[in-house]
Parts: C-alpha cells; structure tokens; sequence
C-alpha cells in the first residue's frame, strides 16, 4: 500500500481517470493504462509511494519529450480512418477475389471471423499502415518476435483503433524461385474498395501487391502463394 494507491481507491479509479483524461499535462501518465482498474498497477509497478512521487516523475518526462502531445502521438498515433462511410463486403466476395488471383496453394485453409467486412480505399489503406506503430518495432532474433508477432500487432492495432472490422487477414505465405522453396513470411492481407487485395508489410509500413514474392528476406524469389488465410 502506499499514500497514493490509497487516494485513488478512496476516489475510486474511474473518477481519478475521468478527472485527469483530458489534461494535457497529464497525457504521458495516461499512456500508461487502458481501463482505470489498471492505474493502481501501473502506479504500483513504478514504484510511486506518494502524489509528489508521481508529479516529479512527470515532470522529468515532460520535459525530456519537450512535447506530451507529440509524444502521445509518436507512442500511439490516432487512427487515420474511420469505418463511417466505407464500403461493407459480404466474406465470401473476398474468399472469391483472393482465389481468383491464382495466388492460393493448393492446401490453402481460408477462414473468416466476421459476415461483413468494412473496405478502405487504397488511399486509406497507405495512411493506415504508415501510422501502425509496428514499424517502429524492431525484429528480435529467432522466433521471440518475428513475422507473424508483427501481423498479430498491427490487427491488434487496428482492434484498439475501432478497426477491427476492417478487410485485413493473417496470411502466411510460401515463397518460390522455380520450383524451389526460399521461405515462408506472414504479412497482412488487404483489401481496398475496388476489392484489390494488397500485402501490407507491417515491418515497413508499406502495402505491396499481393504477387510480390520478395518480402521476408525472401529476395531471390519469382513467385508467391498463400498457404493461410485467416480474415
């Protein structure tokens, strides 16, 4: 227990979200928790005993970044699109238009979590993956954080940001020069609003068409098809 664990259960995490949420001063702190029952953990984990604790913290944080907006920004960047207005798809429109690219091995397993799905322009869809925070992650070695840890994280992003919904799948992918195998990579799977899927690199940022064979170190590659695909 400590003075300032104690203020906020005595006011009760939420109102102690609801009264600093909006303040500027504040926002770095706030990068620290998602729903208010998670505030007195993350006091508890940095060690802060009293308010001043917590202020002097602040402060030094503040003023190391120069800017808490630009800051929260960098950390967490506001989504660059919104599902108002976008297209909707029925799923099996875009099983349809991936089979039709040829791109699909022959064991390919297709699957779909949701009926409808909301589509991006190919506009949209750059703005998006060049403000997913992946990219700023770096590759940690063997499979700690690798490929489709990068894949899991930019979906996850997309679920905070009110996203989720949008036509973006898990596709594991197997890469060929001639009739040998160079690699497998997993990238996430687009599609824009003229129903043209893209492979979006969420190591990079950038969406490349869905038959570029030269991602994931797979650079001698001639050819690329998709053994998963996961909507």
């Amino acid at each position: 227990m400590s003075q300032l664990t104690d203020a906020i259960r005595e006011v009760g995490p939420a109102a102690a979200a609801a009264a600093i949420a909006n303040d500027p001063t504040w926002r770095v702190f706030n990068l620290l928790w998602t729903t208010p029952e998670e505030i007195i953990p993350a006091c508890d984990k940095m060690g802060w005993q009293t308010l001043d604790d917590l202020v002097s913290w602040l402060q030094r944080v503040n003023l190391a970044v120069g800017d808490a907006a630009a800051f929260e920004y960098l950390v967490d960047p506001p989504a660059p699109a919104s599902i108002g207005g976008m297209k909707t798809i029925a799923w099996p429109k875009l099983h349809e238009s991936i089979f039709a690219t040829g791109l699909l091995s022959t064991d390919c397993l297709l699957h779909n979590s949701d009926g409808q799905y909301h589509l991006p322009t190919k506009v949209q869809w750059d703005a998006i993956a060049a403000a997913c925070p992946t990219k700023r992650r770096k590759a940690a070695g063997g499979e700690l954080y690798d490929c489709d840890d990068f894949v899991r994280a930019a979906q996850g992003w997309l679920a905070q940001k009110g996203l989720g919904n949008l036509a973006a799948a898990f596709a594991a992918t197997r890469h060929y020069l001639g009739a040998t195998a160079t690699g497998g990579h997993a990238v996430v799977l687009v599609w824009d609003a003229n129903l043209t899927p893209w492979q979006w690199e969420p190591q990079t940022g950038i969406l490349h068409p869905a038959a570029y064979p030269k991602l994931g170190g797979n650079f001698l590659a001639q050819r690329v098809e998709y053994a998963r695909v996961f909507a």
